[in-house]
């Protein structure tokens, strides 16, 4: 595991907080309790870098997500919504309403995972992967935010 922390107010120490239990305690009764959405639903795997097909984009990744994750016991919500269509500006902005619908309707959801492709730098294309029992797989990087100065209204960002 690697770790990169850009924020000046906050150290963290990774084998700490891996030692931690989690604050968030898990029900696998298939209570909903994971929303799965894409802030930029069309980024794409196969031929162009996006796409309005869903067997193609990432929401067909946020899908397989969801049948692991509920074979596991899990109750997901996988919210297909199209953020970033025909306008890729303001796509966090359409996110945030999808959240905001879901956290209401669904009120016992605790986890939210947005699911992207993200291309690593700008037009050229690289596929990050790493070795895994001998065989290809996909990096995963998961990004935290934080709202140090309260301006973000994420008041529980710590949590």
């Amino acid at each position: 595991m690697w770790g990169k922390n850009t924020n000046q107010n906050h150290d963290i120490d990774i084998g700490a907080e891996l030692a931690k239990e989690p604050a968030v305690k898990m029900k696998k009764d298939g209570t909903i309790q994971i929303l799965i959405y894409h802030t930029h639903t069309t980024e794409s795997f196969a031929g162009s870098s996006r796409t309005q097909d869903n067997s193609q984009n990432v929401v067909a990744v946020g899908e397989e997500i969801k049948k692991q994750l509920e074979a596991a016991g899990f109750g997901v919500v996988h919210d297909t919504t199209c953020h970033d269509y025909p306008s890729y500006n303001g796509s966090y902005n359409r996110s945030y309403e999808t959240i905001a619908k879901n956290l209401e309707k669904y009120p016992s959801i605790q986890v939210t995972l947005d699911i992207h492709r993200d291309a690593l730098g700008g037009d050229t294309k690289l596929k990050p992967t790493a070795v895994v029992d001998g065989k290809k797989a996909a990096q995963i990087m998961i990004i935290s935010g934080c709202d140090d100065d309260g301006t973000l209204g994420f008041p529980n960002w710590e949590y």
